[in-house]
């Protein structure tokens, strides 16, 4: 059997409550680097989109159609990386 390594890339960022813009833009960011760096699968914490505000979850929810996820979608199919996320 042929074995081979996964390079991950663990993230651990400042995030910026609420403001998901500002976040996604740092996620890219992360990602790029972690790609040059030669990652396989970059990781971030939970909330790290919406900034942990717990207050307005609801407000900041998003499924696989909204425009954060597209615009993170997108950056990362330019660099050959998927986006997978946890389902509950």
């Amino acid at each position: 059997m042929n074995k081979s390594a996964l390079t991950v890339g663990l993230v651990q960022s400042q995030v910026y409550k609420g403001d998901v813009e500002k976040n996604l833009d740092t996620h890219i960011e992360h990602i790029q680097n972690a790609a040059l760096k030669g990652a396989d699968l970059v990781m971030f914490p939970e909330l790290s989109l919406t900034g942990y505000e717990l207050n307005f979850l609801a407000t900041l929810a998003m499924d696989s159609s909204h425009p954060v996820i597209l615009a993170l979608s997108k950056a990362l199919l330019s660099i050959r990386f998927s986006l997978l996320r946890a389902r509950r």
